[in-house]
C-alpha cells in the first residue's frame, strides 16, 4: 500500500531534464545574443538536442519552455477551436435575443 502510493507520487513528478547546455558562439546579427545547444531528456527517456539563441542561459531556457508549451497548445488546437466557436455562438444567440425579443 505504502509503496504503491510512493510510486504514483514519483511518476506524477516526472519532468523533462536538461542534461547539458553549451554556449557555442556569438550571434552574427546581434552581438548581445549567443547560440546555445541544449540537450534535454524527455519524460519517456528520449534525448533532444535543441539549438537556441538567447542573451543568457535563463533566457534560452525560458524560450524553450515557451516553445514547448505553444507546441502543446497547438496539438490540442481542435479542442480549443471548438470551445471558442461554441462561446462565440452562445454570445451571438444572446445578442440576437436582446435585440429582437422585447
Amino acid at each position: 500500500m505504502n509503496k504503491q502510493r510512493f510510486k504514483n507520487k514519483v511518476e506524477r513528478f516526472k519532468r523533462d531534464h536538461v542534461i547539458s547546455m553549451k554556449r557555442d558562439r556569438v550571434s552574427s546579427t546581434n552581438e548581445s545574443y549567443y547560440k546555445y545547444t541544449v540537450t534535454i531528456q524527455n519524460k519517456d527517456g528520449k534525448i533532444l538536442v535543441i539549438p537556441q539563441y538567447g542573451k543568457d542561459a535563463q533566457h534560452v531556457l525560458r524560450k524553450i519552455v515557451r516553445d514547448r508549451m505553444w507546441e502543446k497548445f497547438i496539438s490540442n488546437w481542435p479542442f480549443y477551436r471548438s470551445v471558442i466557436i461554441t462561446i462565440g455562438i452562445i454570445n451571438l444567440i444572446a445578442l440576437f435575443s436582446l435585440l429582437f425579443i422585447k
